[in-house]
């Protein structure tokens, strides 16, 4: 099976409200993605993500962190991104994939902005042709400012979605957006112009060039796939509580069950009995 590793000629670049995130960033974990058929267009379905159990996500230059809540977050709690005070701060969540530029679609996710400037939806994508250089990597960035919202605070979650009929801006001048990060065009005109262009991550980036920003994400979507970031995994059915199960698992406010009868109980009664604890 053909393998592509990821820090393959790709290097560091500097975007225009954010520093776009490097595949090479993703290199230096030891990231190796082999190639595969990509989801597919009529697949929908939900990915519980908790830091046991990453699914796969990774960070590239800072990681975001789990938390309970806010209020409206998809389950107990979501991700938290957050720069310091200084220029250089980001933080960031990828999903490796390869998926044809061509076949995204149903891109999406939820944002509650507390400060400074949201959170991005990225894609990360190999086979463009560039025309300030011969990598065909960079990175393609949607932003809330430059489809109807504002920078600063939201009022609570958003739900941004259908993400690829928005405007979009690449990190690096290439057909399709030949002003490069100065440019805003329509993911359209970027896949007519590139069309073996795939796409190797998508995810969530805050920085850097934003200091004090801060935003909270939760159900990151690629075409139709969805992901739930949790702070820990909720039991959800009676087998998760069987052979030492319910050790992993706690019930929706974060508490731990104390043996196995417990937690089938919280299970059985849709949760209305919480788990009492050890």
């Amino acid at each position: 099976m053909l393998a592509y590793n990821i820090r393959t000629g790709v290097k560091k670049i500097k975007t225009k409200t954010a520093m776009t995130i490097s595949a090479a960033g993703l290199g230096t974990i030891g990231l190796v993605m082999a190639v595969a058929m990509p989801l597919s267009a009529k697949a929908a379905s939900m990915v519980v993500v908790t830091p046991t159990n990453t699914q796969g996500w990774v960070t590239q230059d800072g990681a975001p962190s789990y938390v309970i809540g806010p209020a409206g977050a998809d389950g107990a709690g979501s991700l938290k991104f957050a720069t310091d005070s200084t220029s250089s701060s980001k933080e960031n969540y990828f999903q490796p994939t390869n998926t044809p530029l061509a076949g995204v679609n149903r891109l999406g996710y939820m944002v509650d902005v507390t400060s400074g400037v949201p959170a991005s939806y990225q894609l990360q994508v190999l086979g463009v042709h560039r025309t300030d250089s011969t990598s065909t990597f960079t990175s393609l960035v949607w932003e809330p400012v430059y489809n109807g919202q504002v920078n600063g605070p939201n009022g609570g979650f958003v739900t941004e979605s259908n993400l690829e009929n928005g405007i979009w801006w690449s990190s690096h001048p290439i057909d399709g957006d030949p002003l490069g990060n100065n440019g805003f065009v329509s993911l359209s005109q970027i896949i007519e112009a590139n069309p073996g262009a795939q796409v190797v991550a998508f995810g969530i980036n805050v920085g850097s060039g934003t200091p004090d920003a801060t935003s909270y994400v939760d159900d990151v979507t690629f075409n139709g796939t969805t992901y739930n970031f949790e702070p820990f995994a909720v039991a959800t059915d009676k087998d998760q509580c069987k052979q030492g199960g319910w050790q992993s698992y706690k019930d929706a406010s974060g508490q731990s069950f104390k043996n196995q009868g417990d937690c089938v109980s919280y299970v059985a009664t849709g949760g209305r009995n919480m788990a009492a604890g050890h």
